[in-house]
């Protein structure tokens, strides 16, 4: 099988994993239809707004889970090649084509007229992965720090959430130019093609925000803290 085949295999099992929506189904189990509930959006927030804050913290570990479940799967399928753990080939490739699957799942779900969730929680667990898979600490750390120094200063989730993807999205072609991620030295011709997806991922999650960007913009984008009346 060539690679080009393993990567088409590994998106598409990325984004059968993606779909799955862990808040609507919390919802569902305490009898409330999250689509017709606040925002109607399935993600954390909307959850942890309509069912409270643990209920939320689980839709979030559901949602980057159901993107590290599948990149594991592929690495194990498909780069891992004989070699010990974590090492395999064009490791850091996988890693990205199947999570580009899951997050298209998360925000594009077939099943549902193509209306997802924003594709935060699900971009947390690819960043998650990075971490598990490569060892490479940086973008989880600087991640955590740029996503919870932003929205300590503005109290704005959608705002930490929209630098975290900024931010990230400038590591990877920092780092991937200087050759500091994992995978890329032994394999640079990947990198032009992990830039591609980094960047399409980061324009579909500020499209998924423009609700939150015109709330900004007019100055009604609730706070943390800020009570909103849910409906």
């Amino acid at each position: 099988m060539t690679i080009a085949w393993k990567l088409i295999i590994s998106f598409i099992i990325g984004y059968v994993f993606g779909m799955f929506k862990t808040g609507p189904v919390l919802a569902k189990v305490r009898g409330i239809d999250l689509s017709k509930t606040g925002s109607g959006n399935t993600g954390m927030t909307n959850t942890m707004r309509a069912l409270g804050k643990k209920v939320g913290i689980w839709a979030f570990v559901g949602d980057t889970l159901k993107i590290i479940i599948p990149v594991f799967i592929t690495y194990f399928l498909f780069a891992k090649c004989g070699h010990p753990y974590p090492q395999g080939e064009h490791v850091c490739l996988f890693l990205m084509v199947t999570s580009f699957g899951g997050i298209l799942g998360d925000m594009f779900p077939f099943y549902n007229g193509f209306k997802g969730g924003k594709g935060v929680s699900s971009y947390s667990g690819m960043v998650l992965t990075l971490l598990f898979l490569t060892g490479d600490w940086k973008f989880t750390v600087l991640g955590l720090a740029v996503f919870f120094t932003t929205m300590f200063i503005t109290r704005y989730v959608s705002v930490g959430s929209l630098v975290l993807i900024v931010s990230i999205f400038i590591e990877f072609v920092v780092w991937g130019q200087l050759n500091m991620i994992y995978s890329l030295e032994k394999n640079p011709e990947d990198r032009i093609y992990i830039y591609i997806i980094v960047f399409i991922i980061m324009v579909l999650v500020f499209i998924r925000h423009r609700e939150n960007l015109k709330r900004l913009a007019n100055g009604t984008e609730n706070k943390i803290g800020q009570k909103k009346e849910v409906k």
